[in-house]
């Protein structure tokens, strides 16, 4: 500040009259004249005044604080920098405006801080205007650091006075000479080198080799802890004692601006490097001073220090090693500040691109969040100390626990990892031109000796349609609907297309889970050149070697198969198999007789199909390197183990295992359960269950990898974690299932059970155990691991009895029900359903836990679907023949309302029967036709035609109740006696009337005319 006229004299005079207690100093900057008539004014008055109104700015500028308001960019060729038009403000307020573009070497800012202010040599600023102005620089020391000079290149304030004008009026000092001045002030900028000497130390390392390439950010490093250290005393009890709270911010120090920092060997620069020392007029004296007190890092310090990492990171991207575990220090960067940002590829697995970054010298953690969400995060962690990348590669206890923000990130599979399963080639089509599906399988072999295969597989066909219409097909064959085979695919499938179809599945699942209203399926778009993919997944369980069973004995059969096509409108299928495979004679008899019975549901878009009931009957012959199986009524299959696992069904199926690993394979098994995220929606635990199942324990959580659309991610200093709750004490409980032939044996287990019997049951353990906390009904293990555990097992879905034991078990009953509960939808129970403790049977009973938990389950009884048929009579010569004329009218037109609306009137009833496929009551079908018979009979009748109508609607979804409905009609009408051309059955039209379904499923009339 300038005091401009000095100490003012005389008595001061208030200009108005104010309230309160008024001060004016005597010397201040902000004196100005008082202009009035006939006051003489002079050169120094003049300046006086102009002087008052740049203090005035000056003040307005030290409110807002030093600093870089734009520009002002130093670059760096060599030894020449180069600096940028710009404007700053300095401690002082002063506004240090810089034009155009300066170039000016280092030894030239050197040579110019090494001139005495009095030499009245100049140094040449390139102004404009009436030539150079002068300028002085004060020289300094100069510090070295692992011989290196440091400098930090400032900006100052200088003031030039330029041009040449005569001076007219003043005293003759110079004889007859006319004297001269120059007329005009311009304010400038001073740049100059200044030595930085740092207190901190610059980072260090045992285990790395520090080169020149780490100087710029050791620098950095140190020069930014110097910084906090100079805000002010951390706090402590002693700056909490202090006066230090009650006062205000003092003024800026200083009068320069810091624009870069330069490092210096020898005659050569080594680095520069702006925002090091680079500070943005964001923070108001006030702010920072109070960020200070409370070890805060003010804005512009914080962006700095970011935009020093981002700018240093973008130099030595190009330059990166690409065989480096820690990239970034190799490349010489040492610290990072609290939050930053990084270059990655997009859709590829994050951690492992990031650890070749960081180094190992950091704990990372993956967080996925939102896009937008990072700059929020980014305000949260500015206050945090910086994050060394040093010191935990020298010791592995202090590595900074990093957090790495994933923007959109998806957990998927690890592409093209090598798990434990065996490829599985499977051909599946008719004729010579199959649809190939190839994936990844797991053979593995039970104790019992029996097995369970697992594999997930994709193929190709030519059309979306096509693919749809298969997999809708397949759902319909459980009805007696044909199954539509699609055509096979030219060419291959696009791994890279599906690889992103993959995760997209998968994050629509997790979206959709997150919005209960949209369950949808995930449709992909597939471009027309390309192979439209099928995935599917299958697992088959045979519980015990079926060739070992004595007459008589049974094993437990469980099969499961989904089923995707996702282009276009997209469909799928669940099918699941429930059944028992028993033995009809011994293991001497060289062909074997087995039955299968059980039954195959399908779901669809989360709604139930059709259910079929199975009972097959098979002649299996032992070949001498696997099995032939006759099938009674059906087709011959062979299944071939040596040297693969081989199945056959002629014209239909073949599908084979083959030992090994091939990476193409087991990329396709993991992209088909990819893909079929998108239609397991429902299911969170599908894609983990699944991979576990078919890849063995490589597949488990471990095996996911976090990926992102983006190309970039945020890392950030972790906080310290809230504290958690106190660990929780489990009990184990074994679960146990049983599953009965049907109802009534469940029931006779049930009763064995509560008796305490020592028998033989079948019981099966569930998973290894549930899970409850201590003393309490409370699940421990997640429902979805007890649903999936239930689902392995191969449980009947109708609960009889849940038992358990001990007596004293703690919560037994409401344990029961906890377990029953997480089993939702996958068990049924009803009025026969009970919970009950069960005395202790050794064989259930395991140490070291709670008791054991035991379901008695059995299959879903097979519905029985009945129908009914009801027979009517027309007479147009009976009681009210106007009424029957208008009743064949309408016969004749098919006008199925207005006829079924005049049965009981002028349409006589004659017999209803009620019938299930191949099952008809004798005295309803006898009473029935004999009606029909009495109708005619003894009539002379000129027109007989026996029609029957059936619901269009109910033939398609029941095709065999509705081919023995006509046999029952024709058997009735074969029954008509007492007419000389016996009467035929009329078939023509009956899908085409709309009948009342609630009263009947068909209707036969006769109709007649009397001759």
């Amino acid at each position: 500040m300038t005091d401009v006229f000095g100490a003012v004299t005389g008595p001061v005079l208030l200009a108005r009259t104010v309230d309160g207690y008024p001060v004016i100093p005597t010397s201040t900057p902000l004196t100005r004249l008082n202009f009035f008539d006939g006051r003489l004014l002079s050169g120094a008055d003049l300046r006086a005044e102009q002087q008052a109104g740049r203090e005035l700015v000056f003040a307005l500028g030290r409110t807002g604080g030093p600093g870089v308001a734009y520009g002002l960019d130093v670059d760096r060729a060599g030894e020449r920098l180069t600096i940028a038009p710009g404007l700053a403000i300095d401690p002082d307020g002063r506004a240090l405006l810089l034009t155009q573009p300066v170039s000016v070497t280092v030894a030239e800012l050197l040579a110019a801080g090494a001139k005495s202010p009095g030499s009245g040599k100049q140094l040449a600023l390139r102004p404009s205007g009436f030539g150079p102005c002068a300028v002085a620089a004060a020289p300094a020391p100069v510090a070295t650091v692992a011989g290196t000079a440091l400098y930090v290149l400032t900006a100052g304030w200088v003031e030039g006075l330029c041009g040449n004008a005569e001076v007219f009026g003043a005293a003759c000092q110079t004889a007859c000479l006319t004297p001269t001045d120059r007329p005009y002030r311009i304010d400038g900028i001073v740049f100059r080198l200044r030595p930085l000497v740092l207190d901190a130390p610059l980072p260090g390392s045992k285990t790395v080799v520090l080169t020149d390439s780490h100087l710029r950010s050791r620098v950095a490093a140190a020069y930014f802890a110097d910084e906090r250290g100079d805000a002010g005393p951390r706090l402590s009890a002693a700056v909490l004692a202090s006066r230090l709270w009650c006062h205000g911010a003092p003024a800026p120090a200083g009068a320069e601006v810091p624009l870069a920092v330069l490092g210096r060997s020898g005659d050569a620069t080594v680095f520069h490097d702006e925002w090091t020392a680079r500070r943005e007029r964001i923070d108001v004296p006030a702010s920072a001073y109070l960020d200070g007190r409370i070890a805060a890092r003010p804005r512009a310090v914080f962006g700095a220090q970011l935009a020093q990492f981002q700018c240093q990171l973008a130099d030595v991207l190009p330059v990166l090693p690409a065989d480096s575990a820690q990239a970034l220090v190799d490349a010489g960067i040492v610290e990072l500040p609290p939050f930053g940002y990084l270059q990655v590829p997009p859709k590829t697995d994050v951690l492992a691109e990031v650890r070749t970054l960081l180094g190992g010298g950091v704990d990372v953690r993956l967080v996925a969040v939102p896009e937008d969400q990072v700059p929020h995060e980014l305000d949260a962690v500015r206050h945090r100390d910086r994050i060394p990348l040093l010191p935990g590669l020298d010791d592995p206890a202090k590595r900074v626990p990093v957090d790495v923000l994933v923007p959109d990130g998806i957990v998927g599979p690890a592409i093209g990892r090598k798990p434990t399963g065996r490829p599985v080639i499977v051909h599946a089509g008719i004729g010579s031109t199959p649809v190939e599906l190839t994936g990844s399988g797991l053979l593995q072999r039970h104790s019992a000796g029996g097995f369970t295969v697992s594999g997930a597989t994709l193929g190709g066909v030519t059309s979306l349609q096509g693919a749809s219409s298969f997999v809708d097909s397949l759902a319909a064959a459980l009805a007696g609907e044909p199954v539509t085979l699609p055509t096979p695919a030219k060419v291959p499938l696009d791994l890279d297309v599906l690889r992103e179809v993959s995760r997209d599945a998968g994050l629509h699942a997790i979206r959709a889970r997150a919005d209960l209203g949209s369950a949808r399926l995930f449709s992909a778009r597939f471009t027309r050149d390309v192979a439209k993919p099928l995935a599917n997944r299958a697992t088959l369980t045979v519980e015990a070697d079926p060739w070992t069973l004595p007459a008589g004995g049974s094993t437990v059969v469980n099969g499961e198969l989904d089923i995707y096509a996702p282009g276009g409108t997209a469909t799928a299928a669940a099918f699941d198999l429930v059944g028992r495979l028993q033995a009809l004679d011994g293991p001497a008899e060289p062909r074997r007789r087995y039955r299968l019975t059980g039954q195959v549901s399908v779901e669809q878009g989360g709604q139930p199909g059709p259910v079929r009931s199975l009972r097959l009957e098979a002649l299996v012959g032992q070949l001498d390197s696997g099995y032939e199986m006759s099938i009674v009524d059906g087709p011959v299959v062979t299944l071939r183990m040596d040297p693969e696992l081989t199945l056959e069904v002629p014209g239909m199926l073949t599908l084979r295992l083959a030992e090994g690993t091939d990476d193409e394979r087991i990329e396709r098994g993991e992209l088909a359960l990819g893909l079929l995220r998108g239609a397991k929606i429902a299911d969170a635990g599908f894609f983990d269950r699944a991979r576990r199942a078919i890849f063995g324990a490589l597949a488990g959580p471990a095996e996911a990898v976090m990926t992102t659309p983006h190309d970039w991610v945020a890392f950030r200093r972790r906080g310290v974690e809230p504290p958690g709750l106190p660990p929780v004490t489990t009990r184990p409980v074994v679960f146990w299932e049983i599953t009965a032939d049907n109802a009534d044996e469940a029931e006779k287990i049930e009763q064995q059970l509560r008796a305490g019997q020592p028998i033989g049951l079948a019981a099966k353990r569930v998973g290894s155990t549930v899970l409850f906390r201590a003393g309490t009904a409370v699940l421990a293990t997640s429902a979805a691991d007890l649903r999936a555990a239930y689902q392995a097992s191969g449980g009947a879905p109708m609960l009889r009895f849940a038992g358990f034991v001990p007596k004293s078990m703690p919560a037994g009953k409401g344990r029961a029900d906890a377990v029953i509960s997480a089993l939702d939808k996958l068990i049924v129970t009803d009025a026969a359903t009970s919970i009950d403790s069960i005395p202790e049977i050794p064989a259930l009973m395991e140490p070291d836990t709670d008791g054991s938990l035991i379901l008695v389950v059995h299959p879903r009884p097979v519905e029985v679907k009945t129908a009914i048929l009801e027979i009517v009579g027309l007479d147009t010569h009976g009681p009210d023949p106007q009424a029957a004329k208008v009743a064949f009218e309408a016969l004749r037109g098919r006008d199925s309302a207005k006829f079924q609306a005049m049965i009981g009137g002028a349409v006589q009833r004659l017999g209803t029967i009620t019938f299930a496929v191949n099952q008809v009551d004798p005295a309803q079908l006898k009473a029935a036709a004999d009606a029909a018979s009495n109708a005619v009979n003894k009539k002379v009748v000129a027109e007989l035609t026996p029609l029957l109508w059936q619901q269009e609607n109910w033939i398609g979804q029941n095709p065999e109740l509705a081919d023995f409905m006509i046999e029952i009609a024709k058997k009735i009408v074969d029954g008509t006696r007492g007419q000389q051309k016996p009467p035929t059955l009329e078939l023509r039209d009956r899908q085409l009337v709309l009948l009342d379904q609630a009263a009947r499923n068909g209707l036969l009339i006769y109709a007649y005319q009397l001759g």
